[in-house]
């Protein structure tokens, strides 16, 4: 339940966050250079009402076609959003934010670096997030922490919480033979290596595929992996290289144990 509490504290901060920090970061946004407005208003950034940067805005921002603040504490809502850091809601086809970033986001595609709070879309992508992630396709993240529903979830380091999905994944893609590099990430063409880093505590829930490289907690799907296993498999074929707990299904693997059992493996 350590998520929940991690939860409950980043609530409590963003309220802290709301009543007492914002109007002294007002005040340090003049001392910065930050010109702070209540309203802006674009055709497309940089054609707009408030034609000033670097901007804060603490009220409203909206634009037609794309708007850019530094600073957002209030609503941004147009066709393309982006802030480089703030607190409060966007609303558009896509978000963007390349900084912190608390609130929600509502969007086709919403996209950022270190977000908390709720996030609703076709797509979620983040860096580092904690909160609740809906997406009518995919949840990505470097590392996350609350609730996951979606077709597709993923998580490349650290996940704890609830997943709900048709497929669920927390892996740390490595180098592999057939590998090609993207930026300072490699990936294996014709098959995954995986680190022991990532690791999945909680809940995960999925119609076809629970996949991990550590999983703490429950696994309920059609077909459950994880490299190692501590709590239960609930599914017509669980997977575990070393068990620490239940499973139960149609085919049962454990290769630390007895490796294949059907119906009900223990391993300790």
């Amino acid at each position: 339940m350590g998520w929940m509490i991690d939860l409950l504290q980043r609530l409590v901060l963003m309220t802290v966050i709301s009543v007492f920090v914002l109007p002294l970061t007002m005040t340090q946004a003049m001392a910065e250079g930050l010109v702070t407005t209540p309203i802006n208003i674009s055709l497309f950034t940089p054609l707009e009402l408030i034609p000033v940067k670097p901007r804060r805005v603490v009220g409203l921002s909206l634009n037609v076609l794309y708007g850019h603040e530094e600073q957002l504490y209030g609503l941004q809502a147009g066709l393309v959003n982006n802030v480089d850091s703030g607190v409060g809601i966007q609303v558009g086809l896509a978000q963007w934010s390349e900084g912190d970033f608390s609130g929600v986001q509502v969007g086709l595609v919403n996209l950022t670096h270190e977000f908390f709070g709720i996030q609703v879309g076709g797509g979620n992508i983040t860096h580092t997030a904690g909160g609740i992630q809906a997406s009518l396709g995919s949840n990505y993240s470097e590392t996350f922490s609350g609730i996951q529903i979606g077709a597709w979830n993923s998580n490349r380091q650290n996940f704890s919480g609830i997943q709900l999905g048709l497929v669920n994944e927390n892996q740390v893609v490595t180098t592999g033979a057939g590998s090609t590099r993207v930026g300072n990430q490699e990936f294996v063409k014709l098959n995954r290596a995986y680190s022991a880093s990532g690791s999945s505590k909680g809940i995960q829930i999925a119609f076809a595929l629970n996949e991990a490289v550590r999983a703490e907690g429950i696994q309920i799907s059609l077909f459950n992996f994880s490299s190692e296993m501590y709590g239960v498999q609930i599914g017509a074929i669980n997977y575990a290289e070393s068990l620490k707990g239940i499973q139960i299904g149609l085919l049962n693997f454990n290769e630390a144990g007895l490796f294949v059992s059907p119906g009900l493996n223990v391993g300790w």
